[in-house]
């Protein structure tokens, strides 16, 4: 039997731009996303747009804030998602910003194939 633990699957710091291919399903393995996180700085001016998109483009998780409309989160915070996305071998992961920067981490787990 497979010992089963969580590892890092995505870690993006100062993600700007993009797409940018973050993560692939190895062979033999399932993979499933636990946590992701999008943490950003001051963006008083540029506001953000970030997400995580699988290969379809369906967006896992996002994050907006239009510059100017939400001061108590221009300067900085963090959002937290919790869920259970799937994915099969040689399926991947992207992150992406339209504007902004900001740090994006997702954990989970990997799990072996029979």
């Amino acid at each position: 039997m497979a010992a089963v633990f969580s590892r890092r699957l995505i870690q993006a710091p100062s993600t700007t731009g993009g797409p940018h291919l973050a993560y692939t399903v190895p062979a033999g393995v399932v993979a499933v996303v636990k946590s992701i996180s999008i943490v950003w700085g001051d963006v008083t001016v540029s506001g953000l747009d970030a997400w995580v998109q699988d290969g379809t483009l369906a967006k896992l998780v996002r994050r907006t804030i239009a510059a100017l409309t939400q001061p108590y989160e221009e300067l900085g915070g963090c959002d937290v998602f919790f869920g259970s996305w799937v994915y099969t071998a040689g399926e991947q992961l992207s992150v992406q910003t339209v504007s902004g920067t900001c740090d994006i981490l997702a954990s989970g787990y990997e799990l072996e194939l029979p």
